[in-house]
């Protein structure tokens, strides 16, 4: 081997070993020593795909043009049919600014070797990928991550599992400014999502919010002191404007008897600006916290989605209507709450006390009813029967969609919502070994319960019980969960024969009749869900002490096999049984019966487990079972070997609709990284 300092290492033939197995040779070998990047050839990595035949991929050259930025220039070559060309600009100056550029333009024939098909209609794909992170200066940012691809790209392209299992693309791009000392903010942002199955897409460009948070203008400035009751009294504000552009596909019926179609995209402009003021205040009567608030909002559009019924089609249909149209709204609530406590002190079995603590919150809220012809906002057209129909013209119709903020609200609600909260805590006795004999204290379990009561419905006044619950035993376990009750009688489905020997069935529905009215009951159980998680380790099951001793031991035994040259296993040599692991189990179970008739359940179970045989041997499997239907999700094992200067990986995914492995051995070395082995394959052409 010939070796110059800061130019090049050239070596004679390279047999690599993996336990005394030659696994690798290499005639010679020429690698350049000067440190840092430096510019050069890609190697490819090759394989075999049953769409696609074989394949080489990520081959090309490296431009590492200085310290601030570099750029490589890659394409893959599959023998089916088909290329992929690709850039990936890179940039960044510490402290300022940070982002990547990557660009995308390929052609893939799936046909060739299919006699049904032309093999002479390529597909063409491209993505554009932009990061960006840039801090102007402490009060102000940039943030961008926009992704824009066509619909098949990543199905004739990508690698990735989590890729292919994408239905829809987002991108986002963002500045936001805040002003020292004050409660303001303002943000320019632009927000897009691609939907990959049919090409649709939302995109709003620009959106813009300025933000004053809570002030209290008549605060006095010391702030010492009470205060009166006015000096509680606080309002915030936030301005919004918007412009979203909506790409739908639309969908016409050419000739009615062949049911011909003819398909397009259509393009339509919705924007807005909404202003919202909102006064609240807090003051204290006593034991009770009383918050009264008021909120106000407006908005601005320049058109809406105006109906009617046109005598030719005999259809209701939508048109844009242009002009200044401005929806004004507001509602107003008031809310009273405080605290109860309970204490019990045993003094018993290391337990010094138990408290509970009880919340309950009682609000009432008032919304107009902005439908009414007084407010002017709903319009009304005649069907074909001659009934006058009235309807919201800001919330669209049809494919046309609704305007950027909405519109205004129908139906008054008298709305009283009443919350209880529970909380049990406990405290115990400290450690014998705490010096500062601190007693400890955690969360034993919470329970919430809360339900409500509409004043002017002109039935089912009363809303449905909802609980929820939670409790942690010792960071071992922890149970969640929560269930729905509804108050009212529930008439079960009715199934007769009908004229013609017909079987038909009467869906059950609810009546405005209490359960308790009926003998049924406080309440019906409609929903009921829970999830038990915990997680195990092989510390949990060792002293503190000697958890300690064995974790230095074993990474004292890492670093001295990192350090030493390889040799062959010694089989006599005694092995250490204390291997680290972590098992991390969940189970999800729920239940969905308001239709006792027609229940549904859902059941599954979670597993994750990663351990470390050797040192340098480390195992990660994770899965998922669904119990209800007997299915096995995309489980996924990762086995990670380090062979002193180089890496071996192996991903699989053993079961599921994307089933492949993919392995890869590599030098360490970021200077020898282009040195490795790759292998990938799949069952079903996981490309595709």
């Amino acid at each position: 081997m010939k070796f110059v300092p800061d130019e090049v290492i050239v070596a004679r033939p390279i047999t690599f070993y993996i336990e005394d197995i030659p696994l690798l040779w290499l005639p010679f070998a020429v690698i350049p020593s000067s440190g840092g990047r430096s510019s050069g050839i890609m190697f490819p990595s090759f394989g075999s795909d049953a769409s696609r035949g074989r394949y080489l991929i990520n081959g090309g050259y490296y431009l590492a043009m200085s310290d601030y930025w570099d750029l490589s220039l890659t394409g893959d070559w599959y023998s089916k049919g088909g290329w992929l060309a690709k850039a990936d600009l890179r940039y960044a100056l510490r402290y300022n600014f940070s982002g990547s550029i990557t660009a995308s333009y390929g052609k893939q024939t799936f046909n060739i070797g299919n006699v049904f098909a032309a093999d002479d209609d390529p597909k063409t794909d491209w993505s554009l990928k932009i990061m960006h992170r840039q801090e102007l200066d402490p009060t102000s940012r940039i943030t961008a991550d926009v992704n824009i691809l066509t619909n098949s790209y990543y199905n004739r392209f990508s690698h990735d599992v989590n890729e292919l299992l994408k239905t829809t693309v987002r991108s986002s791009a963002l500045y936001s400014k805040s002003w020292e000392g004050t409660n303001r903010s303002i943000s320019v942002g632009l927000q897009r999502e691609q939907d990959l199955n049919n090409g649709t897409s939302v995109t709003t460009l620009p959106d813009i919010t300025f933000n004053q948070s809570q002030i209290y203008p008549f605060r006095s400035s010391d702030g010492y002191g009470d205060q009166a009751w006015y000096e509680n009294i606080g309002f915030s504000y936030t301005g919004a404007f918007k412009n979203r552009i909506d790409v739908k596909e639309r969908q016409e019926i050419t000739d009615g008897e062949t049911r011909d179609t003819l398909n397009w995209k259509e393009t339509f402009n919705r924007r807005g600006l909404q202003h919202r003021l909102s006064l609240i205040s807090t003051p204290k009567f006593g034991f009770f916290t009383i918050s009264p608030s008021f909120s106000y909002v407006e908005r601005w559009y320049d058109h809406r989605t105006e109906r009617f019924f046109n005598e030719e089609s005999r259809e209701v249909e939508g048109r844009d209507i242009n002009g200044f149209f401005a929806v004004r709204t507001f509602n107003a609530s008031l809310s009273a709450s405080t605290k109860l406590y309970g204490m019990l002190e045993p003094d018993m079995l290391g337990i010094l006390g138990v408290r509970h603590t009880l919340q309950p919150t009682v609000s009432y809220s008032w919304n107009p009813d902005f439908s009414s012809d007084g407010w002017g906002y709903y319009q009304s057209y005649t069907d074909s029967t001659g009934e006058d129909i009235r309807y919201d013209p800001y919330t669209g119709y049809s494919y046309r969609p609704a305007e950027i903020f909405g519109g205004a609200g129908a139906g008054e609600s008298q709305t009283m919502n009443m919350r209880l909260s529970n909380i049990f805590e406990m405290k115990i006795a400290p450690r014998a070994d705490d010096t500062t004999q601190t007693p400890r204290k955690f969360q034993l379990f919470t329970i919430d319960a809360s339900t409500n009561y509409n004043f002017v419905k002109d039935s089912m006044k009363l809303g449905n019980l909802s609980l929820s619950y939670r409790t942690s035993i010792q960071n071992l376990l922890e149970l969640r969960g929560g269930a729905t009750f509804s108050p009212y009688v529930f008439i079960r489905d009715v199934s007769y024969t009908d004229e013609d020997g017909n079987q038909k069935v009467i869906t059950g529905r609810e009546i405005d009749q209490y359960a308790w009215e009926a003998d049924q009951g406080i309440a019906r159980l409609t929903d009921f869900n829970i999830s038990l998680n915990t997680s195990l380790s092989d510390k949990m099951f060792r002293s503190e002490a000697q958890a300690t001793t064995e974790d230095e031991e074993y990474e004292s035994e890492e670093d001295s096999l990192a350090a030493a040259k390889p040799k062959s296993l010694d089989l006599k040599a005694p092995y250490n049984f204390s291997i680290p692991w972590n098992l991390s189990l969940g189970y999800d179970y729920r239940l969905s019966r308001f239709n006792p008739d027609r229940e549904t359940r859902s059941t599954s179970m979670r597993a994750n487990l990663t351990f470390s045989l050797t040192p340098t041997w480390h195992f990660t499997m994770s899965g998922y079972y669904d119990i209800e239907n007997k299915e096995l999700g995309t489980p996924q094992i990762n086995i990670r070997k380090d062979l002193h200067c180089w890496e071996m990986n192996f991903q699989w995914t053993p079961a599921g609709p994307y089933r492949s492995f993919f392995f890869t051995l590599r030098l360490k070395s970021p200077q020898l990284q282009d040195i490795k082995l790759e292998k990938r394959g799949s069952d079903y052409g996981v490309f595709r």
